[in-house]
């Protein structure tokens, strides 16, 4: 059963649709094209820049000289100070882009301070000690491991699609979930429960990658944390409830000249049944009329089992606040991220609704209009 994660039940349908003014089959393309896809991209890419370090000279030489020990956090600060990774290429790209462990990009800053580092909070991955990058790029066919993937403080982000990981022999960066590695990899619940301290570095196929101590020092908190977090998928438990947005074109754009035109998106719960609720988006200019060369109606199944997944990207404010739309009052949580583009997205959560986005501003600016009990 196909299913959907935090950005298309909520707004990137939405967003989707009022981008498609930029070319035709941009909608449906991000349609099926979750954060998920976008982190497997991102990881590749990351991957592939390391790789490149096997095939360039000066590359090899810098690496040689490096701490043999350097991992995760270290690796990659070593290899930004000294040029053996692109910082404008890739500096971003070590940052998963649904950190559960609220980790954000680093502004760079580091790099020509002498006694700069790079924030454990701008590095998401776990990589293979610098002594052993060049062994661990060699690992081919039944010797294939993985050589790079999520921390420990970030190892949940992938909810129940699993952990992220981009294997040596090059393959496209892929999703191992709970089920495939106790099944293929004979990894047992329980050393699941403790990455850090069980699998990174110690059972296969996670055997060559490593990360820093303090990393795995903080994902025990980065848990604890993660349980104090509401139930992201309640607003979407009732069938019947339904509520609807407007969109306009992001803060500060000049209307007549922005690609965001003006649009109405509604979200209903169509059914729910076990852990799957029925979601059905309703798409129309401001007017109600159809858009051209757009689906007006939309379903989708969300699992409702998979909370992780509907967590809101980036970090959350340290206290709620209240704000005023379509003249009343909601209590809210803030959430800002930076998404593709450099754009600083900011999400009002609803205290009251989990779930529930009241507004938004990025790429789009998105409102909360009506909000529907069933009867």
């Amino acid at each position: 059963m196909n299913t959907i994660g935090w950005r298309e039940t909520t707004l990137i349908a939405a967003i989707s649709l009022a981008l498609l003014g930029i070319g035709a089959g941009v909608a449906e393309a991000q349609w099926n094209h979750s954060t998920r896809f976008m982190e497997q991209k991102q990881l590749g890419d990351l991957f592939s820049g390391i790789q490149c370090i096997a095939a360039s000279a000066e590359a090899k030489r810098k690496i040689a000289k490096a701490d043999k020990e350097l991992c995760g956090r270290g690796f990659f600060e070593y290899c930004f100070k000294n040029s053996v990774l692109d910082k404008d290429e890739f500096l971003k790209k070590c940052v998963s882009l649904r950190s559960l462990a609220g980790d954000e990009p680093s502004d760079g800053k580091f790099i020509d301070d002498e006694k700069g580092a790079l924030p454990q909070s701008a590095c998401s991955y776990a990589t293979p000690k610098m002594g052993q990058l060049m062994a661990t790029l060699n690992l081919r066919g039944k010797h294939k491991a993985v050589a790079l993937c999520f921390d420990s403080r970030n190892w949940l982000n992938g909810g129940k699609a699993g952990v992220l990981v981009s294997w040596t022999d090059g393959d496209m960066a892929t999703y191992l979930d709970a089920k495939t590695l106790m099944g293929e990899h004979n990894i047992s619940a329980e050393d699941l429960g403790d990455p850090g301290g069980k699998v990174l570095g110690k059972l296969a196929p996670f055997k060559w990658v490593f990360e820093e101590q303090a990393s795995a020092d903080a994902a025990a908190k980065v848990r604890e944390d993660i349980k104090k977090l509401p139930s992201f998928v309640e607003v979407f438990k009732k069938k019947g409830r339904s509520w609807k947005y407007k969109g306009t074109p992001p803060k500060g754009a000049d209307p007549k000249k922005s690609p965001i035109k003006e649009f109405l998106a509604q979200v209903k719960v169509a059914d729910v049944s076990g852990s799957i609720a029925t979601l059905n988006f309703t798409f129309t200019d401001e007017q109600g009329n159809a858009i051209e060369g757009q689906k007006s109606e939309h379903t989708e199944n969300l699992d409702l089992s998979d909370d992780l997944d509907q967590r809101p990207p980036g970090k959350a404010a340290e206290a709620d606040e209240e704000i005023e739309i379509a003249g009343k009052k909601w209590k809210c949580r803030l959430w800002t991220f930076v998404d593709v583009g450099d754009v600083t997205v900011k999400n009002w959560m609803s205290v009251d609704y989990p779930g529930l986005v009241v507004k938004s501003e990025g790429h789009v600016t998105v409102e909360l209009i009506e909000f529907t009990e069933p009867k």
